[in-house]
């Protein structure tokens, strides 16, 4: 991962401003419109929910983005989440490699798919960490 985006920002600013958006909320195509408004904002991360079927630590609004995330994936058969997840990551990479790109996400989710094919896909789309 490319973590000189996040050292970029950890020395030059004070205060970062990082905002948070569900995968495949509300559907895939809505979410990487709204990460493309947000990238082209003034914020200084972006994090990307991996959505998880319980997620007991999160409050409501990403319980509820989560959940209505995995309908609209299993209402209209997309890829598996984390795959559109990094699909996302990709398409925002093509117009902004300087914003860091964070992905948050259960631990579940990344044992399942695999740790090592996880962290690789992660590299290759252009997440610059993980939480």
């Amino acid at each position: 991962m490319n973590t000189n985006r996040l050292d970029h920002i950890s020395n030059y600013k004070k205060s970062i401003l990082t905002l948070y958006l569900t995968s495949g909320y509300p559907d895939f195509n809505s979410s990487i419109e709204i990460a493309q408004i947000l990238i082209n904002s003034n914020i200084d991360i972006l994090e990307i929910g991996i959505p998880f079927s319980d997620p007991i630590a999160d409050g409501p609004t990403i319980q509820n983005t989560s959940f209505k995330a995995i309908e609209s994936k299993n209402k209209n058969n997309t890829k598996p989440i984390i795959d559109s997840t990094f699909e996302i990551v990709k398409t925002l990479r093509k117009t902004d490699m300087k914003k860091p790109i964070l992905v948050m996400s259960y631990l579940n989710p990344i044992y399942q798919f695999g740790i090592t094919k996880f962290s690789e896909n992660a590299m290759k789309a252009g997440v610059d960490g993980i939480v």
